[in-house]
């Protein structure tokens, strides 16, 4: 296991401007008072161990910057842009910070270990709307809110942001505010693999990958978060040029064994839930990153994605009619 050290700014992050200690955090600074440091030069000290910064303050920029892990908090104070800049991951309750830090010294268990990660960093240039395709409404409903409405109870909850982050951390925080914010600086050089495996970091046992891009229909959100295994997603096609899965029958089961451009017999629709270990590297497609590690069973999944207008015009229509 790695070793752990971890660097406030105490002032940024424990007392508010009432006074009022945030008792979670001072209560982990004393569980864990040998891994626990209030300066930066203490990094210099400790480059053989991973260093976990925590601020949320300009000032700390040199701090942040010798990191190895990168944490802005706003639960006390808004996060300077500065630090928004170079961080990793922004967290904006107390609780969910300190489960957070927990999780990197595998202190924490949970009856399902599963973090949903939601790939939100892309410009969505095709749509040719000038937003981020996450912050895009449908029926009235930006298609991340539906995700939250969706997801209000899993417990880990990371989002990935790039373009327009600031508009999408502010959209997200009106409605919930445990998520951790991962940020992929990369965003133009990079596909939803990169954000994929960045956000899998430090991660449950299992990740569920969500592209921002699409609606899931409400049924078959409630089937897959209470699948306890691995599975790729697919679809009737639907898409004028989608990715297809090819699959074959074992014993009563369906399992995908490829991606192809040609043929098969679903359309990719970008869902899955595999392990986090095998989502350590990449920077092109999420496919790409568990192609390797097929077969892997298959799940009937109904989505809209929304790449085009008339992706935008179905997808307005699917969710009217109820879905179907």
């Amino acid at each position: 296991m790695r070793e752990y050290i971890f660097v406030f700014n105490l002032d940024a992050i424990v007392q508010d401007k009432s006074g009022e200690k945030n008792c979670g955090i001072l209560e982990f600074i004393n569980d864990n008072a040998q891994r626990c440091y209030f300066k930066q030069d203490c990094i210099d000290k400790n480059r053989e161990k991973t260093v976990v910064a925590i601020s949320n303050s300009e000032s700390d920029i040199a701090m942040m910057k010798k990191a190895d892990i990168r944490i802005g908090y706003g639960g006390i104070k808004e996060v300077m842009p500065e630090i928004l800049s170079i961080v990793d991951y922004v967290i904006y309750e107390e609780k969910k910070l300190v489960d957070f830090l927990g999780r990197l010294l595998q202190e924490e268990k949970m009856a399902l270990s599963r973090t949903v990660i939601i790939s939100c960093a892309g410009m969505g240039n095709r749509l040719g709307l000038g937003t981020t395709k996450a912050l895009l409404e449908v029926d009235g409903k930006t298609l991340i809110v539906r995700y939250l409405e969706q997801l209000q109870e899993e417990k880990d909850v990371r989002i990935v942001v790039g373009y327009q982050a600031s508009s999408m951390i502010e959209a997200v925080l009106k409605y919930r505010s445990d998520v951790t914010f991962v940020f992929n600086h990369e965003y133009q050089n990079t596909g939803t693999g990169a954000s994929v495996v960045l956000a899998a970091k430090y991660a449950n046992e299992y990740v569920l990958s969500l592209d921002g891009d699409l609606i899931v229909h409400p049924e078959d959100m409630k089937k897959i978060l209470a699948c306890q295994k691995e599975f790729v997603g697919g679809c009737t096609k639907i898409s004028d040029d989608p990715w297809m899965l090819q699959t074959y029958m074992q014993e009563g089961m369906e399992y995908v064994h490829a991606f192809s451009k040609n043929d098969g017999n679903y359309e990719w629709n970008g869902v899955t839930q595999v392990r986090s270990d095998r989502l350590r590297d990449g920077t092109g497609h999420v496919f790409q990153l568990i192609e390797p590690h097929l077969p892997i069973p298959f799940m009937m999944v109904r989505t809209r994605e929304i790449d085009t207008s008339n992706d935008y015009k179905e997808a307005l229509r699917w969710v009217k009619n109820g879905f179907c």
